[in-house]
């Protein structure tokens, strides 16, 4: 017991403390949970396990690909001016208030539904449009508000949602397995704050001028995102009916297309290139918390903590859970909380067959939360640095944000305590 104990300990220890350090980069992070990874299996006296630290992350391989490839596609869009004659398309619309808050939000949150990643969102589609409300003079906090919720909800939005896939992944151990199913789950997860959002939103949106734009009378750049949008709701809900393509095939026919139907020529492989360089940080995360997992699975970690757990209720495990990460997203960071997240997502799976499927959706939503809230490198910094805004007053962020993250949380608490109840919801 002493020993599991204290392996748990260094490795969360070691990324929590750089993370204070560090600000909770990723890309530094990731390497100190490989680091931390190896030291686990030293402390339990099986030397430096080379084969396990990199047989773990073979595990997430597949859904890293799938974040991979929709980063270059979305990458494709930014630079052959498809996302911009998007955007002008909205702000040249005379729509209901309700109705352009809602697009605006959609726009900046598309190519976290093509990644599963928010800071994707920030650094392209939130980049572009803060700008644009910058030069408008919105409020700078406002700016900042929008563009991160808008990331978060990216995040949450099906298809993809890289916090999912790892908690899902982790809890089949290391061998590989699907994140199939999920869909509806996540699309309920998010519709309530999505909905809400844009009604509160629609206050300031309104008055925005109608910009004059001839990007509506152009099509042939739209077919692209069209393919992809048809081919993803194919795979998710008509499954049965069409060939199984994959996520990183609908991406790369998806890029395919937007080299061959560009709105503005551009360099598909300095575009697919700057689209590695954006995701690769967040990427290695992913892999690197299939190292550690590994580890604790070699160590008789995850099986300790099983034999804990294993009489405990699951909705009461879950619902401690979902608190426990938020206040941990927030205090430590999103890198360090992924570790806890995996392993509690392990047990789970040990104390849970029938129904884990939403449980697993309820553990994510607070992983995403805590990246919005984090203290240190939380979205609210990364926007603010996006978009070279001096600083901002985190208190006066989050009192603002309050009710989409309420909304979110509360959802993960349903689905916490009616697990059972909602199982219909996975297809």
């Amino acid at each position: 017991m002493a020993e599991e104990l204290l392996i748990i300990i260094i490795i969360l220890a070691i990324p929590i403390v750089l993370g204070f350090i560090f600000r909770n980069d990723y890309s530094k992070l990731a390497i100190s949970i490989f680091i931390a990874s190896i030291i686990g299996a030293l402390i339990a006296g099986m030397g430096i396990r080379i084969r396990e630290v990199v047989e773990g992350p073979f595990a997430y391989l597949d859904s890293m690909l799938a974040v991979l490839t929709g980063m270059i596609f979305i990458s494709a869009l930014m630079d052959n001016g498809t996302i911009k004659s998007i955007l002008n398309r909205i702000l040249s619309r005379k729509n209901n208030p309700v109705i352009k808050a809602l697009s605006l939000i959609l726009f900046v949150a598309l190519p976290g539904i093509m990644t599963g990643t928010a800071t994707t969102c920030i650094l392209t589609t939130g980049t572009l449009l803060g700008a644009y409300l910058l030069e408008r003079g919105i409020e700078k906090t406002k700016v900042i508000e929008f563009i991160s919720i808008s990331s978060l909800i990216g995040l949450i939005l099906p298809p993809i949602c890289l916090p999912a896939m790892v908690i899902v992944l982790s809890r089949s151990g290391s061998y590989p397995a699907s994140f199939e199913g999920y869909a509806i789950p996540l699309l309920v997860l998010s519709i309530p704050a999505l909905i809400v959002y844009s009604i509160n939103s629609a206050k300031w949106i309104k008055k925005l001028s109608i910009e004059d734009s001839d990007s509506r009378k152009k099509f042939k750049e739209l077919i692209p995102l069209a393919v992809v949008v048809l081919l993803l709701i194919c795979h998710n809900f008509f499954f049965k009916y069409v060939p199984f393509l994959g996520y990183p095939l609908i991406f790369v026919i998806g890029t395919i297309l937007a080299n061959i139907l560009p709105n503005n020529k551009f360099n598909g492989i300095e575009s697919a290139g700057k689209a590695i360089s954006i995701v690769a940080p967040v990427v290695a995360i992913g892999f690197v918390v299939g190292s550690a997992l590994e580890i604790f699975s070699l160590t008789g970690v995850s099986g300790w903590l099983s034999t804990i757990f294993h009489t405990v209720n699951p909705a009461t495990f879950t619902l401690v859970s979902v608190i426990l990460l938020v206040i941990s997203g927030i205090i430590f960071g999103t890198p360090s909380t992924f570790v806890i997240a995996v392993t509690i997502s392990y047990v789970i799976g040990s104390i849970l067959y029938v129904g884990n499927e939403i449980i697993l959706t309820a553990i994510s939503s607070a992983l995403c939360l805590g990246s919005l809230l984090s203290l240190r490198g939380g979205l609210f910094e990364k926007t603010q640095i996006a978009l070279n805004i001096d600083a901002f007053e985190y208190k006066t962020l989050v009192s603002k944000s309050i009710v989409p993250a309420a909304l979110i949380l509360l959802m993960g608490i349903i689905y916490s305590l009616a697990y059972e109840s909602l199982l219909f919801l996975v297809i």
